[in-house]
């Protein structure tokens, strides 16, 4: 509160007076700032006033409500406008602001908060406005809560039957969830569509159905379209000035980068999405595939640390389908560290949040037990998984549509003949449609499949010649200890020497910090205890993170003191040095 927000609660004219004496008498207030200018009580005080307001006063709750909501408004602070509607049920006026603050918040990707406010509102209220409905759908879409996303864009569209440009934007947001579904007929169909009722200047809406179009060009492998399409969306996105959108489609172009096997240049393009991206949900991807490079370099302190990143942001945002795949990559960094227990339980996990998933999703999944059963040894496990692997399927993020974990259970059951037909299918895609990566993966997979030494040498020599310039590590060791005996004697015959020697070296000894522990933080750190503790990290005081934060050096100091316990440390300094190692700043 400050003084003039006083003055219009209590129609007095002395708010920042008493304000002052009330502090100088210690009754219960706290400033929030140098300048005396915002302040706030006591909370346990605070709750009390509340409480003996709703006991003596509760008819004139709503109107003070409503005086906040003006006030604030009028000021600018549309968030706490919107926060006094709804706490004084004044639905149509919330509808309103929230309407206003929509296309802002889903620009920024704030879809939590989106989500909170439309799901306050009286359904009535929601199915009267057409175009606040289809924000909340797009809000729960990027959510991954699809069915009563397809609910609210069903009754708009029954209801704008002559709107065209309404139909537009359902359309637009209709394909994204034929997307979801892994319905790629039915998303071209709504995309096209969608481009015939939006009008050339709805940068906004076309940019999206350019977005969505590209991401379903990558999931199905097809980078020169999805390159092309990604570019159109980008430079919509940057005309209308939809950050979401700019920062997703520049995420899914790095990816293509990746996918092509250019690692060095996609790494290096991912760091300043990161940092212009703030929270935006899907900055959780780009800290996976930041992870992924860096697990493919066997780097794998640096790739938990973009995991946990990653995962922190896929929690916050509440979005299923990203958590499935960290907890993918949670599974194979696991393997590497020899953390069996760890790895079964991350593909567990992955199998539970997929289970009402479309089918292609939980292929994912399925393909992800299938390499960790085979990596334990269990065959019987590999095999049954097997069995539910769908065509083309990979829990790989850089070549998931070529389906490597069929041929990789084909040679562990001894089966490397039908393997090395299949894998010689698959090189030939991966060239033919520039999977780069994929390119390599398949060429040690052959050295494994070969029928004779030679060829296994062949095909071994020519992956380690695609794979040096990047720097590929994992994807050689991950093939095994059976990998040495070739590898070696490429050394010994000068085939790319001292590369094959660092492979030999990561296959026979590796670090072990574990993936479970920096884990185990995400979910208990608060997002306002992340923020401290970044603060902390920054050499920050607790007056300086009290005023950055606009709380109480005292509500500082306690977030400090929480932080702590959860981080098991036992002050300020050990606090920084933990959250360095598990890479929460």
């Amino acid at each position: 509160m400050n003084g003039s927000l006083c003055d219009a609660l209590t129609e007095r004219t002395d708010g920042q007076d008493a304000l002052e004496t009330l502090e100088q008498a210690n009754l219960f207030i706290v400033p929030l700032d140098e300048t005396r200018q915002w302040y706030r009580y006591h909370r346990l005080f605070a709750d009390v006033l509340r409480q003996r307001l709703q006991v003596e006063r509760a008819e004139g709750v709503p109107s003070l409500h409503r005086r906040a909501r003006e006030w604030f408004e009028a000021e600018g602070y549309l968030t706490d406008a919107i926060q006094h509607a709804l706490a004084g049920s004044d639905w149509d006026q919330a509808a309103r602001l929230i309407g206003q603050a929509s296309e802002p918040l889903l620009k920024r990707g704030e879809i939590v908060t989106l989500i909170g406010w439309c799901s306050r509102l009286p359904e009535a209220v929601l199915r009267s406005l057409p175009l606040l409905s289809i924000s909340y759908a797009w809000a729960l879409i990027l959510a991954a809560q699809i069915e009563p996303a397809e609910t609210i864009l069903e009754h708009v569209e029954r209801e704008a039957q002559d709107e065209p440009l309404t139909l537009g934007e359902v359309a637009a947001a209709q394909a994204y969830l034929a997307r979801a579904r892994g319905d790629n007929l039915g998303l071209i169909q709504k995309s096209e569509q969608a481009l015939s009722l939006l009008p050339e200047t709805d940068l906004a809406g076309r940019g999206l159905v350019a977005l969505n179009l590209g991401l379903t060009y990558w999931h199905a492998g097809r980078l020169d379209d999805a390159q092309r399409v990604l570019l159109e969306a980008e430079d919509r996105f940057q005309r209308s000035g939809n950050h979401y959108g700019l920062v997703s489609a520049r995420v899914f172009l790095a990816r293509t980068l990746a996918t092509r096997g250019r690692l060095r240049q996609a790494a290096s393009m991912v760091p300043s999405l990161i940092q212009a991206g703030s929270h935006a949900p899907i900055l959780a991807l780009a800290h996976y595939d930041l992870c992924t490079i860096y697990y493919e370099w066997n780097d794998l302190h640096k790739a938990i640390e973009h995991l946990v990143h990653g995962m922190e942001i896929s929690v916050h945002s509440g979005n299923v389908e990203f958590q499935n795949a960290g907890c993918i990559l949670q599974a194979f960094l696991s393997l590497a560290q020899g953390d069996s227990a760890g790895a079964l339980e991350a593909v567990e996990r992955s199998h539970a949040l997929t289970r009402d998933f479309p089918p292609a999703v939980r292929a994912r999944s399925a393909a992800c037990h299938v390499r960790v059963a085979l990596a334990l040894g269990d065959r019987e496990a590999a095999q049954r998984w097997g069995e539910q692997l769908a065509e083309n399927a990979e829990a790989h993020p850089f070549y998931r549509f070529l389906g490597l974990s069929r041929p990789l259970l084909l040679i562990a059951q001894g089966r490397r003949d039908v393997a090395a037909e299949e894998l010689k299918g698959s090189y030939a895609a991966a060239s033919q449609a520039g999977w780069g990566y994929a390119l390599i993966a398949v060429r040690v997979l052959q050295a494994l499949a070969a029928g004779s030494h030679d060829r296994a040498l062949e095909f071994l020599a020519d992956a380690l010649r695609l794979g040096e310039p990047e720097g590929y590590v994992r994807t050689f060791v991950d093939a095994g200890e059976s990998l040495v005996p070739l590898l070696l004697e490429a050394a010994r015959d000068g085939i790319h020497p001292e590369y094959a020697g660092r492979i030999v070296a990561a296959i026979k000894g590796e670090g072990k910090r574990s993936v479970s522990e920096a884990l185990s933080l995400v979910e208990p750190l608060s997002e306002r205890e992340l923020e401290v503790l970044r603060l902390v990290v920054g050499g920050l005081s607790n007056r300086e993170i009290a005023a950055e934060l606009v709380i109480s050096p005292g509500t500082a100091k306690t977030h400090i003191h929480n932080v702590c316990g959860k981080l098991g440390v036992r002050n300020r300094t050990e606090a920084a040095v933990r959250a360095k190692e598990l890479g929460l700043a």
